[in-house]
């Protein structure tokens, strides 16, 4: 009954399952582990997420946004394969190169670790032929069906073991189990192509060159947290870069409603820039009311259900955590606001912007942590996170407004 909903309903059920599906990794992790076992899966993401958004080059928004491109689908589709393929292979030279003494078995958990990006990889690039055709009822409906799917085998693992191995196979297994039912177009894709193509490297090239500031902005933007993990496990406990980790999930479970705005508009928006029909106006204002309106609700929520969120993941209830989570609260309304500027910027097909952007709050984000957390703790990390979204937001309105004066 659920496929019958208007799109755009879909989609934001679509992708708050798939932020519950996130999350309950996590949840299932702290709650039924220990704050432990969640700082080594916040190390074991350190290490995987750097490594895969760089190599993945944001192959699915170049997809999404170029509506005049002469590049096949199939070359995307290699490309993403051949660059996960080394990801992984860099991902496992990581684990035997890096010292892990808090994880114990830190060469397995990188591994599962970068099997599970890998498949995140593949359902991208599908995601990106969807909205390049407009067609986000399927885009919906797989998030949907990917979700469940991972919720339920989530739920299976806890109930035959404590391991975090075994909760993180299992979540591989449901990536697999969801591609055989819905989502096998990316190896359709592939087959197909390698009957119809010759192997061209100038257009593979080409494809790298043009996406590559939107690898290094991707790589940038998750160092923005995973550099700070860094930092904090060399001042803190493990299960304090747990705590911090699961608190931080918080904002996310909120981004991804700014995420289903981006994607809904993305392709229109490159569309509206060209014409200047006017609706480009209209279509920004919308994106950065719907942010404001969503850190709000951020907020409220963890102003009067925080006490139960906390409870709910840790077991136990603490004053300390409860104000580091009001804190990311309101880090989270600096980074919906951004990132809905960075979609225009996307759109107008200004990756540099974004890039130096990104870099330049980095950078502000690791000196104010490493100054702050020694007179603050983890909340010194959170503030720091906010000033780095703060500078982030006014370097991406100055380039958006230069820009905008050009239409």
């Amino acid at each position: 009954m659920i496929f019958f909903l208007n799109v755009k309903t879909l989609l934001l059920a679509g992708n708050i399952l798939l932020a519950m599906f996130q999350w309950s990794i996590l949840f299932a992790i702290t709650r039924f582990i220990g704050i432990d076992s969640a700082g080594e899966y916040s190390i074991g993401t350190m290490i995987t997420a750097p490594v895969f958004l760089f190599l993945n080059l944001q192959l699915r928004v170049k997809l999404a946004t170029d509506n005049d491109s002469i590049i096949d689908e199939y070359i995307y589709v290699k490309l993403r394969l051949i660059l996960s393929i080394v990801a992984i292979s860099v991902c496992f030279l990581l684990s035997f190169l890096l010292d892990f003494d808090d994880v114990r078995n830190p060469i397995l958990l990188i591994f599962l670790m970068s099997i599970i990006k890998l498949f995140d990889g593949f359902f991208d690039i599908n995601y990106g032929f969807f909205q390049k055709n407009g067609d986000f009822k399927k885009y919906a409906i797989s998030m949907i069906y990917r979700s469940i799917i991972g919720m339920v085998f989530v739920i299976t693992s806890i109930c035959i073991t404590n391991k975090i191995e075994v909760i993180i196979f299992f979540v591989i297994l449901s990536q697999i189990f969801s591609y055989i039912i819905y989502d096998n177009r990316f190896f359709l894709i592939f087959y197909k192509g390698m009957f119809k193509h010759k192997s061209d490297l100038s257009i593979y090239m080409l494809l790298i060159k043009t996406t590559l500031p939107l690898g290094v902005a991707s790589i940038l933007d998750t160092l923005l947290i995973n550099s700070q993990k860094y930092i904090l496990i060399n001042e803190f406990s493990i299960s304090d870069l747990g705590v911090y980790t699961v608190l931080f999930q918080y904002i996310i479970i909120f981004q991804i409603i700014i995420t289903t705005t981006g994607q809904y508009f993305i392709p229109k928006m490159s569309k509206y820039y060209k014409v200047k029909n006017g609706e480009y106006e209209k279509t920004l204002f919308k994106c950065i009311i719907i942010s404001i309106l969503v850190g709000i609700c951020g907020l409220v929520i963890s102003h009067f259900f925080g006490r139960y969120i906390i409870f709910s993941f840790f077991g136990f209830y603490n004053d300390n955590y409860l104000n580091l989570l009001k804190y990311f609260s309101l880090t989270g309304m600096f980074l919906y606001i951004s990132s809905a500027i960075g979609y225009f910027l996307i759109s107008m097909g200004k990756f540099n912007y974004n890039l130096i952007s990104i870099a330049i709050s980095l950078l502000v984000t690791l000196v104010l942590t490493v100054v702050l957390i020694s007179s603050y703790g983890l909340l010194g990390g959170v503030l720091s996170l906010s000033c780095g979204y703060i500078v982030r937001i006014i370097l991406m309105s100055a380039f958006f407004s230069y820009e905008y004066k050009k239409i």
